[in-house]
């Protein structure tokens, strides 16, 4: 089976290198994964990829957290980032 189209980034870390692998279509369900024995985080490029790349981060800097805490910090990133977008959108307009 071949696979889907993608594009690697290259980035740092915690002082090591990892490849941030972005992939258009495929059938899986499957929004993202952290490979940290490859140093490999694969993200679905949909409009879940901002999020979903937080979260497989977050799973990168600290492996034995738990889904649970993953979840959390994730959803707070996510909820300041777009405060951020809204409210520097509307200094820079008004």
């Amino acid at each position: 089976m071949p696979r889907a189209p993608h594009f690697d980034v290259k980035v740092s870390l915690r002082g090591q290198e990892w490849t941030l692998r972005f992939y258009n279509g495929g059938s899986s369900k499957t929004l993202g994964r952290c490979y940290f024995d490859k140093k490999l985080i694969t993200v679905k490029n949909d409009k879940e990829a901002m999020s979903t790349l937080i979260h497989e981060i977050i799973h990168a800097c600290q492996p034995d957290l738990s889904e649970e805490a993953v979840l959390e910090i994730e959803a707070a990133i996510v909820t300041g980032l777009e405060a951020f977008s809204r409210h520097s959108v509307k200094a820079v307009a008004g």
